[in-house]
């Protein structure tokens, strides 16, 4: 199994939880269990600088200083991407030219947290078998399991 099949079969164990039946709960909780393990150790193992998150930090305060706001100070966002709104034209180029400026004061950061990411996606993408999965019989699946169940089929029946 590829390790970027790890978050969709945490998902899906976590959506599986809902069912009854005392044995299919309990190699979903083993299952688990090993998950989070080495979930945990993928993110430790890639986590982020303290340089990329002091540079991400200081963009997000160039968003709220130049980004539109709602009545509660919250910045507004587009539905459709994400992307922050601003009141004007110039607000956002005013943005733009402080985040370059703040981007080239961090390019090496960026740089290293970029190569960094394209490891972890290969790293994701290799197939893995560190964990010895334990194996749900037919028999242990409880009637009521529904659409839920094809989220970890492929991997632990």
């Amino acid at each position: 199994m590829k390790r970027s099949n790890y978050y969709r079969l945490k998902e899906g164990i976590n959506r599986c939880s809902k069912f009854k039946g005392g044995k299919f709960q309990y190699a979903l909780a083993k299952n688990m269990k090993k998950l989070e393990v080495e979930i945990e150790l993928i993110e430790a193992a890639f986590k982020p600088s303290e340089d990329f998150l002091e540079f991400d930090k200081q963009k997000v305060a160039l968003l709220t200083e130049y980004g539109k706001k709602d009545e509660h100070g919250q910045l507004l966002v587009h539905q459709a991407n994400g992307e922050v709104i601003f009141e004007s034209s110039e607000q956002k180029d005013k943005f733009q030219k402080a985040f370059e400026k703040l981007k080239t004061k961090f390019k090496k950061t960026i740089d290293e947290t970029d190569k960094q990411n394209r490891e972890k996606i290969a790293f994701l993408n290799e197939e893995s078998d560190t964990i010895e999965w334990y194996m749900i019989k037919k028999e242990d699946i409880p009637e009521d399991a529904t659409g839920d169940l094809m989220l970890i089929e492929d991997f632990l029946l």
